[in-house]
């Protein structure tokens, strides 16, 4: 399973949604190994990384507390 998280930066004009820029921030590999689950991440600033996990549920919670982590400061 392959996902790719990208930022959009919309600009609304007269009634219309114009997309000016599509900027892919990070990309989600999900892969399954034996009995684990495993997410491996690749994103600009935080490089390349592999979470790994017994469950799937605190595989997601991880993957989400450090991609929050990583991008809040930038969506402030």
């Amino acid at each position: 399973m392959f996902l790719e998280c990208n930022v959009l930066i919309n600009i609304k004009y007269n009634r219309y949604l114009v997309k000016i820029m599509e900027e892919s921030i990070c990309r989600i590999e999900l892969e399954t190994e034996d009995a684990l689950f495993i997410a491996k991440v690749q994103t600009d600033m935080g490089g390349a990384r592999e979470y790994r996990s017994k469950r799937f549920d605190r595989l997601l919670s991880q993957l989400m507390t450090e991609l929050q982590a990583e991008f809040e400061p930038d969506f402030e």
